[in-house]
């Protein structure tokens, strides 16, 4: 992973993964919290695996300029929730918590990661509560460090 500076506003890039000349890069904003650069990463190593590695796309630019209603942005969050997070360690964190937000802040993880792991987690047949936060495809691009989670 590469780092370099794009600033801490709302709009800012976080990250992005370009293919040039057979080579794979993925740069993370230098600004943002190490949390946050480990939830780009996740999310920019599983466009990779859903798009660029499949030549379904070149590169990939998570600005606020994409299509927030974009398959392959909510492609990417499902699988980076699905690799950053362990099912036990979700399903433990609910049980304990035995709410939403309070399982997210236990996982150090944004609600809407979270979220996107419940579905996945339900899709693999888990009887769990689902949360009614509806993530959104975007989140990543309306997110900032200087929100808490």
């Amino acid at each position: 992973m590469l780092q370099s500076p794009m600033g801490t506003e709302e709009c800012s890039l976080k990250g992005f993964i370009v293919r040039m000349v057979g080579k794979i890069a993925i740069t993370v904003n230098s600004d943002i919290s190490d949390e946050l650069k480990d939830i780009i990463n996740w999310h920019e190593v599983a466009h990779y695996f859903l798009h660029v590695r499949t030549g379904l796309m070149e590169s990939v630019n998570d600005s606020s300029l994409y299509d927030r209603a974009s398959e392959s942005e909510l492609e990417a969050n499902l699988l980076a929730a699905e690799l950053q997070l362990n099912d036990d360690d979700v399903y433990e964190a609910l049980r304990e918590n035995g709410d939403f937000y309070a399982a997210a802040e236990s996982l150090c993880v944004p609600p809407d990661l979270l979220s996107f792991k419940l579905n996945m987690m339900e899709h693999k047949g888990y009887n769990i509560p689902h949360a009614d936060f509806g993530a959104r495809g975007d989140y990543l691009a309306r997110f900032n460090d200087r929100r808490q989670y």
